[in-house]
This record gives C-alpha cells, structure tokens and sequence, in this order.
C-alpha cells in the first residue's frame, strides 16, 4: 500500500528533476536530422579557446500562471490580547510534548500510554492538571455552593435577613464595595468585550480557513503545470538549443577534427611543398638557360663556321697577291707578309650541351612537377574532407543515437499520464473540499450565533452589575435609613442580586464551555500551532525529521535523513523543491546528466572516428614526383663541363686583331706606287674589315650571351644536386610526419571534438542541474501554503477560538469576586426591614424631624404616619442603630 501511494510522489519528483532527459534512449530510431532554423530558439551554445570551451546560455524559464493563496490574515489590534493567551498556554505548559507526539507516531496505544505513565504525564503537565482540576472544582462547586447559599439565605442567613445594623463604617463599605464591583464588572467587561471580538472572528475565519484549503488545492495543479511547462521548455526548446549545436558540430566534424591537424602538420608539409614547387621552376628554369646556352652555341657555331671562311678567303687572297709592275713597296710586301693570324682562336665546334639539353627536356616533359606538387598540397588541405568522409559512417550512427535521445525526451509529456492522474485525484479532492467548505459557511453563522450568545450571558451579568451600580448609587442618599431606602436604590440591590443569581445558574454551563474549549484549543495552541512556527519548526523538526518520515518514505534505497523542517527554509529562499528538500537520494541528478557516463555509446561512437580518419593516404612526394627529380639529378646537368666553355669563350675570336691587321696591310697598301697594286690591297683590306665588322662585332655579342648562360649554369648546377637530394629529404620528413604521427594527431583532435560534443551536454546538464536544483519547481509555493495554512488555521481560526474562551475564562475567573462584592452591596443598597424589637427602623438621625423619604412607602400611600423617632434618637447624636446600652 505505501508502494503504491508513494508512486505517484516518485514519478513526479522524477518528473520534476529531469529524469527522463537522461534516464534512456529510445529503441527506435530515426533518420538523422538537421538542425530546425525555424525553430524558436530560446538560447545560444558557442564554443571558443584552444581547446574550445563550451558555453551555453539560455533564456529564462516560463513562470506559467499566478498561485491563489494569498498572504494569511493579521490579527491586527487583537494580536497583543493573542500573545497574552499564548503566553498563558506556554506558561501552563512549558515544556513540549514532541516525545509523546512521537511516540503516537510510532504506533504507541494512546490510551494505554497515558494509563501506564499518568503519574509522569501529570509532573509534566502539572499546568493542565491544576487548570482542569480549578475548573471541575469551578463546575461542582459552584452549583452546590449555590444551593447551599440559597438555603442559607432562605433560613435569614448568610445577609438573607433584610436587617442592617449601621454603623460608622457602613459609608466606606459600601464605597469599597462599589469600588471593588465596578472594578470586577469592568474586568468582566474588557474579558467579554475581547471574547465577543474574538467571537465575531470565527465565522470569517473558517471561511478564509476553507478558502485557504481551496485555494492550496487549486494551486498544486497549477504547481504541477507550471513544473511540467518549465519542463517542456527545457527538454524542448532549451535542449533544442544544444541538439542543434550538437548537430551542428557533427556536420562540421570534417572542419573541427582536421583543422587542428592541418595546422600541426602544416610546419612540416607546406615547406617541402614549397620546396618542391620552387625546385620544379629551378628545373625549368635550368631547361630554359640550357636551351638558351644551347641556342646561342649553334649561333656561334654557324657564324664561327662562317668567320673561318672569311677569313680563310681573306687569307688565300693575301697569299696569292702579287705586285704588277715596278712597285718596290708593294714587293716588299709580298717578301715580308705573314697571314698566320688570319684564323679563328676559339672553337665552338667543340661545345655542345646537347646531350644534356635532351635529358633534362625528357625528364620535364615526362612529368610536370609543379603539377605533382600541387596535387600533394591538395591532398593535404583536404584532411577536413578525408576526415568528414571516412567518419561518414560513425557520424550516422552518432546522429541516429541523438535523434532517439531527442525523440525520447520531447516525449517525456505524453509519457507522464501519472501526472494527468494526479491532478484527476487532486479535483477529486477539491470537488470534496468544496462541499466540506459549503457546509462549513452554511453553519459557521451558527458557531457565530452560538458564542454570541455565551458572551451575553456574561455580559448579562456586567449589565446587571452596571444597572445595580448606577441605581445604587443614584437611588441612595447618605442619610437614608436601610428601611427608607428608596425604589431605585432597592432595584439597584435587586439587579446586583440577579447577577448573583444568573452566575450561580450559567457559571457551570460558562465552565464546561470554556473547560472543553480550553482544553481542544490550548493543547492544540501548545503542541501543534506554536511549534509549527517559524524559523525552526521545531514540532516538525522534532517529530517527523527525528524519525526521518520523509526519508524512510521517498529514499527507499538510502538512509538519507529528509528534512521537511529544512526543506521549508529552502523554500521561503526560492529553491526547487529537489534541492530545498534534498531528493538526491530519490534520483541523483547528477548521474543522470553526466552525458559522459550517461550515454558511453554516444562517447564511443565519436571516439570510433580516430579508427575511421586515415591520413596515409595524404602523399606529399608522389613516387614519379621523387623519380623525375632523381632524373633530372642524373641528367648530366652537373657534369658539365663548364670551364671548357668558359675557357673557349673568354678566348678571342680570331688568332690576331682585325682591324689592326687591317690598318697595317691599309698602310702598306698607301706606299704602293702602282695604283693597281694599292686597290687590289685595298680590296683585300675592305673585305677583312667587312669580316671584323659584321663577323667578329656581331658574334661577340653571342659570347658574352652564352658566357652569362654558362655562369648561370654553372652556378645553379653547384648546389641543384644538393638542393635536389634536400628536397627529396624535405618530402620524406614531411610524408614521415603525417604517417607516424598522423595517428597521435587524430586521435588528440577527436578528442578535442569529443570533449567539444559532448561539452555541449556538459553545459546543459550543469544548466538543469542548477535550474532543478533553484527554479524548476519553485517551492516558494509550498512555503506560502504552509503559512496561510498555519496562519489562518493557526493565528486566525485557533485564535479566535482561543481568544473567546480566554475572554470569557477570563469573566469566569471574576465570577465570584462579582457574587461576593453583590451580595455585599446589595445590602447596601436594598430596602431593609424595620427592627422588630423597638421599632427601629434603622434611619439616620440628621437632628431634624425626617422628610418624607424617611417614611415607608406603604406608610405614605396607605394611611397614617409612622410614630415618631425615639426619645434616644433625637438627642442630637446622628449615630446609627440604638443606643450603646442597648448592644
């Protein structure tokens, strides 16, 4: 049976602390979905830092609908006459009564208890003892003393016999009676006065009592729809927030995942890439001054060729020439001439790169290196896509695995019809509490009626009290005899002798009101209401949270002490009703969103892309690549040899200088006297110079071009084997890098992503963590109906009914000064009878024949006077009563 009524407690509290959310998954599944832009976002999740940290902010909870339990109500001007009759109830009870409360609790027979430890019970509670006792005695004594007082006052005793004997002191008597009776009346009459406020209290008190009920009834549903809205808008529209980040992250896994592997790789691999795009235009660059050097040796090769000629002819002409006629210069010429130098120095026929031309252009055109380069770069730029493509498949499971997570907890509504049970039972009780609360304003005017009328009969009394006092006192004159006392005066006695009357007769039925009243009232005030006050709750401290009540009932698996005492001063500061109460024993929060443990498929599934993501398939270097560079090592470029050709082109072109070798045959040519000689020298000597002008000055210009290609050459050729072997070396290193650290990386980065991921739930579940803990489920509520129920049963309803039979306890306990201070007034004030053995009637003798008031009233209206005073009394001595020898 306790099972059973603590099922619907448990599945709320699981409920309400978002069990649900991470207490499974879902066994379907669905197809993986994207993120809704359209969805009404009520937050934002971002993630910053190396490594990223995760943020998530979210916006506030609904409040949902407005309670209807108000502020209990004050007592106002009654409050200070309340702590006076709590005061009395603390003083007749000073201790408290947990122990026995505990001990009912505990299965203890009550009757049984009290019968065996009475004589303990009543040490404890000697206050309640004395009280009750006082007030049988009040309620046997009173009826029996009454009678007695009668009989007595029957027989002319006890100032039954209408007889007054005055002397000097009858005057002050008769004042401090007065005194003393106003006093008591006026004492009643503040007693009643408060009883008949306080009266006047329980008819809206039990209304505002039942209104109380009902509106503390109509608040938990709307408690538990507030709980399930800040619910719904959790685990939908704030989970939502992180299911998107979430999906978001996984969709660019490709980015998160290979971007830190790139940049850690990228130190290694973009220098020999570089170097390789840079070697691939040192290669061309080398084809082209080799095409070049090679171009301008078959210019030079041609016009060498042709230079040679020229000046061969130039030569053969020379030899050949002979003087015509008698020329002794020109035949001194021919004996002496020398054509030795008429011949080219350097042999470019002897140089040739052709060979080398060949194997370089066949090495370059068998593969382009720049494009290899590339194609290596671009293979490592694409480790994101690599990444996002070989975890394709885990991705999906990862996403299927939130989708059901999702479709589980936005499905935590329709899964709690406990709820919609709940609150069927709750308007079940309202329906219950409505009718209870109908009777009770129907016949509360009753319970109003009913202690107004106790309070009249005791007012009853003050009023006769009062109209005796001011008859009495109005009625009576200082001179006049108790026979002569006048009809006013005489009422005055009567009415002070009714109120005398009318206590004897209701005392008892006022006693075992308030008797019956004092007890249900003050033993409630003592051990229920005043410990249920706060701070410290000491009745539920000491009673339910000393068994642990709570705690042997929600926390079936724990021994966690559950404190309502403390719970409730959580409450009044704002918290939740999980951490205000401390329910962690019923579900632990925090297992349930640590995502982490919680979901380790979901934490093994993104570790499974460290399996998934290879990067051996990233070449730098590819293997036609490193064998054109090796190639292009081999091509002979480096074995050339380049001081021959620097050594043919830093000689002269031909054996001796032209041009002067032409001015000297010129001049020997102007000391011929036969002209016919001198223009066939001159002839000679144009041709040599046409030869040095447009043979020797234009190859020059070839040389100095093929000399500068050769240095060129020469010069790059002094380190390309280096260069070459460092970038083949470069390229491995590189290639090395991402092979075997490639894995480590990976492995690092996925889990920079997991901890990023699952960040995401990190942040949500520290978020419903402090949300359950301080605003889903607001107790604040509780504490208030806690307080309008304590305060209005308590402080207005208890009160009430304990401030009317304090107030009339109060006119009770003034009672018999009230009889004993009326009897004796009202001799005082009513008409005495004349004393019988002389003739006295008992006036004041005033030294002067007595007025008519002095007369009897039968006297003046039906015959003659009365005799005249006595000799005695004329003597001028204005003293009551006979003569001193008489007594």
């Amino acid at each position: 049976m306790a099972a059973r009524q603590l099922s619907p407690l448990r599945t709320f509290l699981l409920f309400a602390a978002f069990v649900t959310l991470c207490g499974g998954q879902n066994t379907t599944s669905s197809s993986p979905t994207s993120p809704n832009p359209s969805a009404a976002a009520a937050g934002r999740c971002s993630a910053s830092g190396d490594p990223a940290v995760v943020s998530c902010s979210f916006d506030s909870l609904p409040t949902g609908q407005t309670y209807q339990t108000v502020a209990p109500h004050a007592a106002g001007g009654l409050q200070g006459y309340y702590n006076l009759m709590s005061s009395f109830v603390r003083t007749i009870q000073p201790t408290e009564a947990f122990q026995i409360i505990n001990d009912v609790l505990g299965g203890v027979d009550i009757l049984n208890y009290i019968l065996t430890s009475w004589q303990k019970l009543a040490v404890d509670y000697i206050g309640w003892v004395i009280c009750g006792a006082l007030g049988v005695a009040f309620f046997l004594l009173l009826p029996l003393v009454g009678m007695i007082f009668c009989c007595c006052r029957c027989c002319g005793n006890c100032g039954g016999k209408m007889q007054q004997k005055e002397e000097d002191r009858t005057g002050c008597w008769r004042s401090f009676h007065s005194v003393c009776l106003f006093i008591v009346t006026v004492f009643m009459a503040t007693g009643v006065a408060l009883a008949l406020m306080s009266s006047m209290q329980m008819e809206p008190s039990i209304k505002g009592v039942g209104d109380t009920v009902k509106n503390a009834f109509a608040d938990v549903p709307t408690y538990i729809n507030n709980t399930k809205t800040q619910l719904n808008f959790i685990v939908n529209q704030q989970f939502d927030v992180v299911y998107d980040a979430v999906i978001q992250d996984i969709d660019d896994r490709g980015t998160l995942v290979g971007d830190p592997i790139h940049a850690e790789l990228q130190g290694d691999v973009y220098p020999a890439i570089q170097a390789v795009m840079d070697m691939a235009d040192t290669m061309s660059d080398t084809s082209d001054a080799l095409q070049a050097v090679n171009n301008s040796l078959t210019v030079l090769q041609t016009k060498g060729t042709d230079l040679s000629t020229n000046l061969t002819n130039v030569k053969d002409a020379l030899d050949t020439f002979t003087c015509t006629g008698s020329d002794a210069a020109c035949t001194e010429f021919v004996n002496n001439r020398d054509t030795s130098g008429l011949a080219t120095d350097a042999d470019f026929s002897s140089l040739n790169i052709g060979s080398e031309l060949d194997s370089v252009n066949s090495v370059l055109n068998s593969q382009n290196l720049t494009s290899l380069a590339l194609q290596g770069k671009q293979e490592f730029d694409n480790i994101s896509g690599i990444v996002e493509d070989s975890s394709a498949s885990a991705v999906s499971g990862i996403k299927s695995q939130l989708d059901s997570v999702k479709t589980t907890v936005q499905d935590i509504p329709n899964q709690l019809s406990i709820i919609d049970t709940i609150q069927n039972q709750i308007n079940g009780f309202e329906t219950m509490i409505d009718d209870i609360v109908g009777y009770a304003n129907q016949y509360t005017v009753y319970v109003g009626y009913g202690a107004i009328g106790l309070c009249c009969l005791v007012l009853l009394l003050v009023l006769f009290n009062l109209l005796g006092l001011m008859f009495g006192a109005c009625g009576s004159s200082k001179g006049d005899p108790p026979s002569d006392r006048s009809c006013m005066s005489t009422s005055g006695g009567n009415f002070l002798m009714a109120s005398v009357g009318f206590a004897f007769l209701t005392g008892s039925l006022l006693m075992i009101i308030v008797f019956a009243l004092f007890l249900a009232g003050g033993l409630v005030e003592r051990n229920g209401c005043q410990p249920l006050e706060p701070p410290n709750y000491d009745l539920i401290a000491q009673t339910l949270d000393k068994t642990n009540f709570l705690g042997n009932m929600l926390c079936t698996n724990s021994t966690r002490n559950v404190s309502f005492a403390a719970g409730l001063k959580e409450c009044g500061n704002g918290k939740g009703i999980y951490a205000a109460f401390g329910l962690d024993c019923v579900l632990n929060i925090s297992e349930y969103t640590n995502f982490r443990t919680k979901f380790p498929d979901l934490n093994s599934q993104l570790n499974d892309i460290t399996s998934s993501v290879n990067l051996s398939s990233i070449v730098i270097l590819s293997e036609d690549a490193k064998n054109n560079l090796k190639d292009f090592n081999s091509s002979g470029v480096s074995g050339i040899d380049f001081d021959t050709f620097l050594n043919e082109t830093r000689k002269g072109l031909t054996a001796t200088n032209l041009t002067e070798y032409a001015n000297n045959l010129e001049a020997f040519a102007n000391n011929f006297t036969v002209q016919a000689n001198k223009d066939a020298l001159i002839a000679i000597v144009d041709d040599l110079k046409n030869t040095q002008k447009n043979g020797v000055e234009a190859m020059q210009s070839d040389v100095d071009t093929v000399e500068n290609n050769i240095n060129t050459l020469k010069t790059a050729s002094t380190t390309l084997q280096n260069d070459i072997t460092n970038v083949l070396n470069n390229a491995e290193t590189a290639e090395n890098r991402i092979q075997n650290d490639g894995p480590t990386l990976v492995q690092n980065s996925v889990n920079a992503y997991v901890d990023r991921v699952l960040g995401y739930g990190d942040s949500f579940g520290e978020h419903v963590s402090n949300v359950v803990d301080n605003e889903v489920g607001d107790c604040s509520i509780v504490k208030n109906i806690y307080d309008a129920m304590v305060g209005n049963i308590c402080d207005w309803l208890l009160n009430s009914l304990n401030g009317f039979w304090f107030g009339l306890g109060w006119c009770l306990l003034f009672y018999i000064p009230s009889m004993i201070f009326g009897v004796k007034l009202a001799k005082h004030y009513r008409r005495m009878e004349p004393d019988e053995d002389d003739g006295y009637d008992g006036y004041y003798d005033n030294g002067a024949y007595p007025g008519p008031q002095s007369y009897p009233m039968h006297d003046m209206k039906h015959g003659a006077k009365a005799s005249a005073p006595p000799n005695w009394h004329r003597n001028g001595s204005n003293r009551v009563g006979p003569p001193p020898e008489r007594w």
